[in-house]
């Protein structure tokens, strides 16, 4: 161990946040290697929710209040958690109240637009949902798409994730192969991919699930099977299948990325991503608040610890009464997790595009004896084209050098980029609206939103 002395790590952590196969140019004797989470982390999860069972802007405010700030709410202090969440521009379901941008199917603004439209601007709010909520009864055709991505554009709302919602009436769906999504079907009504990939969809939900803890990791044989001693004859076939089965350790290995290059129905290239879910019966009907104590549990947690994986959790967060006691202890040592170093929490968006970056970022290490400079290139994105990061793009990124050498970070574009050689990394946390009223006076004091 006295050999590797002068390589105690001295941290350059870049002040940035987001993400995927990293290639380097080393022009240096001195070693210097990307570290895979911003330091101090281990890994990193956040919680990807579904908006169905958000119905009004008070409910909306009330369970993102406590999320997102420090304030004293309904369940207890804030936990000042980057949780985002998904939103709707449209619904056709009989519910009167829904949190919906547009009213119904028309183009006039709803009484939730202008919330929508600011948590949207602030990052909380960084998917769609697809277009909206049709089960039941579908109706959604191409103009409502591009009625939707004209209203954003105007607004100049950026989304980059697009999460597919619903029953085989939700039509607007994008996919390849599955005949009920028709939003990238070039011959189908409801066909819109070739506007709203162009609008800045970069990374899809399909419907992937996994029931595998952490993601960007290598799977184990514990990860597939549980040695039951009441059945061991059952449980050796189980362990046989996972080596010459259909469904191996092998082929799962080169499938549990938390990204994965992905052709919809019309040819065009986006990413996908999978989220987690741990119920052990049907899955789907395990993405609700009442099982979310069980996807972030503190043994799941110590997993994803252990095996420096992603994982992005499937959920409906909702203020109602399925937000108990257990719920709400779950999550504050979910974000006590955080505020130690050993979890990074951060919004969808965040999360996958810093994995994105992460992988692919491409940098040259240049030693002249004296310094050594890192040097940032680009980004290697292999299906929206190779790009010069900005700042932004950079958050998070932490190297381990020697910390007996000097070093300097320098982009191609825009010159030296200030980095610390102390800790802790310092990161930039995105801005709740604090504008808006507290949750807790809505209804007592009708605060306007206009």
């Amino acid at each position: 161990m006295k050999a590797y002395r002068w390589l105690s790590v001295a941290i350059i952590s870049l002040t940035l946040i987001f993400i995927v196969a990293i290639t380097v140019i080393n022009k240096s004797k001195v070693s210097v290697n990307l570290r895979k989470f911003p330091y101090p982390y281990r890994a990193a999860l956040t919680i990807c929710s579904d908006i169905d069972s958000i119905e009004t802007v008070e409910e909306f405010l009330s369970i993102h209040e406590f999320l997102n700030t420090e304030r004293v709410t309904r369940f207890g202090k804030g936990l000042n958690l980057e949780i985002g969440d998904t939103f709707w521009m449209y619904s056709n379901n009989i519910r009167s109240n829904q949190f919906t941008y547009f009213e119904g199917l028309t183009d006039r603004r709803s009484s939730s637009a202008k919330v929508i439209e600011q948590f949207a601007k602030a990052g909380y709010l960084d998917a769609l949902h697809t277009f909206g909520d049709f089960s039941n009864y579908g109706g959604f055709k191409r103009e409502l798409a591009e009625k939707a991505i004209k209203e954003l554009k105007k607004r100049e709302i950026k989304v980059h994730i697009w999460v597919n919602h619903g029953d085989i009436y939700n039509t607007q769906s994008m996919n390849n192969g599955k005949s009920n999504h028709k939003g990238a079907n070039t011959s189908a009504t409801e066909y819109h991919a070739d506007i709203t990939i162009p609008y800045g969809m970069k990374f899809l939900w399909v419907t992937e699930l996994t029931r595998i803890v952490g993601q960007d990791r290598k799977v184990e044989l514990s990860d597939l099977v549980h040695y039951d001693w009441k059945s061991p004859i059952k449980t050796d076939k189980e362990i046989i299948k996972a080596y010459v089965g259909e469904i191996t350790i092998s082929t799962i290995n080169s499938g549990n990325k938390l990204l994965r290059i992905y052709e919809l129905d019309d040819g065009q290239l986006v990413y996908i991503f999978k989220r987690f879910n741990n119920y052990q019966g049907n899955i789907w009907k395990g993405a609700s608040l009442k099982y979310l104590k069980n996807q972030i549990s503190k043994d799941v947690l110590e997993k994803l610890k252990n095996k420096e994986g992603y994982m992005i959790v499937y959920n409906h967060l909702t203020e109602d009464d399925l937000l108990d006691k257990d719920t709400i202890s779950a999550l504050r040592y979910l974000a006590n997790e955080n505020k130690k170093g050993e979890i990074y929490i951060s919004t969808t968006y965040k999360l996958l595009n810093y994995n994105l970056i992460h992988n692919n970022l491409v940098y040259t290490t240049i030693d002249d004896g004296k310094d050594v400079t890192i040097l940032i290139n680009n980004i290697n994105d292999k299906v929206f084209g190779q790009f010069k990061p900005t700042i932004r793009d950079l958050q998070g990124l932490t190297f381990y050098v020697p910390d007996d050498v000097k070093v300097k970070v320098v982009s191609r574009d825009f010159g030296p980029i200030n980095v610390k050689n102390t800790l802790p990394i310092l990161q930039e946390k995105l801005v709740y609206p604090s504008h808006w009223c507290p949750s807790t006076i809505l209804s007592d004091y009708g605060c306007s939103f206009f």
